[in-house]
């Protein structure tokens, strides 16, 4: 029985598991597995964070030999971060040719994925069937640790508090820039993984006179679970108010409004991301 509950785990997490947990404590629970794994490594990614006596933003510089990364290269590669394990430890190779908040990010996220590997022996390896993890676990975990690191929980937590940060493009602009993060990255964070902000955020596309919203662009909170966000918004659909609303915001750059959706009233606010992409960002409060 017991090998049966353990081939549920994907190999990394049970790798991860007897590494950071020491012993077997889950094994009847995956999801549960999965929750202390990462709160464990949270925890340890915290910790980083104040041996580094870091301020905000916060410097990756200190961290990197901290997780066996010697060095951190910007050159032209096709994807944003790689990580390259090597003798005396890791290089990073980051994309030289993207947004200095997207740099921080993947190279964050590259910092994350050293976590699935013994960074005690050298060259660092991983020591679970790699080809049998699911790509996304790890994938997830990275972002997860990424945004750890780039917005730390003790910080954002106590100034989200001292300062009323109520949600808002205002208030995403303001933590931007303070946390030299990306507006997509907040997002996660404030929503999705403390959770700080009770709204939905979201990003929609304008194409052939049409909204377009991926499903990984929506962030909803505790109240908002229920809301329910369509991939397409058109002109003549029961989300036609909201529609005028991001139709208006291509022109106008950004709206601060009213909106009745599913039978309930919202506070909007947009903002144009990006005019070639005709972009929008939106938080319904």
């Amino acid at each position: 029985m017991e090998g049966k509950t353990n081939r549920s785990l994907d190999p990394a997490i049970e790798w991860a598991q007897k590494k950071y947990l020491s012993k077997d404590l889950f094994w009847g629970s995956p999801d549960l597995a999965l929750r202390e794994v990462r709160n464990a490594i949270l925890l340890i990614v915290s910790d980083l964070i104040k041996h580094t006596n870091q301020e905000i933003p916060v410097d990756l510089k200190p961290i990197a030999p901290l997780r066996k990364i010697r060095n951190i290269m910007e050159t032209e590669i096709s994807v944003d971060g790689i990580l390259i394990p090597e003798n005396g430890g890791f290089t990073i190779k980051v994309r030289e040719n993207i947004h200095p908040f997207k740099k921080r990010f993947a190279i964050a996220h590259e910092m994350g994925h050293t976590f699935f590997f013994n960074i005690e022996v050298d060259p660092p390896r991983r020591e679970f069937a790699f080809q049998d993890s699911n790509y996304w676990v790890q994938e997830e975990f990275a972002c997860r640790i990424a945004r750890e690191i780039l917005v730390p929980s003790f910080s954002v937590c106590s100034l989200i508090a001292s300062e009323k940060l109520l949600p808002s493009i205002s208030g995403l602009r303001y933590l931007s820039a303070l946390y030299q993060v990306s507006y997509d990255v907040l997002r996660f964070r404030l929503v999705n993984d403390l959770p700080l902000w009770d709204c939905v955020i979201f990003e929609s596309a304008f194409s052939e006179g049409r909204f377009l919203t991926k499903g990984c662009n929506i962030s909803k909170g505790k109240s908002h679970k229920e809301f329910i966000m369509p991939k397409i918004i058109s002109r003549d659909d029961v989300f036609q108010e909201l529609y005028c609303i991001l139709l208006a915001s291509l022109k106008q750059n950004k709206i601060n409004d009213t909106v009745q959706i599913q039978n309930r009233k919202y506070h909007v606010e947009t903002l144009l991301l990006d005019r070639t992409r005709q972009s929008v960002l939106t938080i319904l409060s």
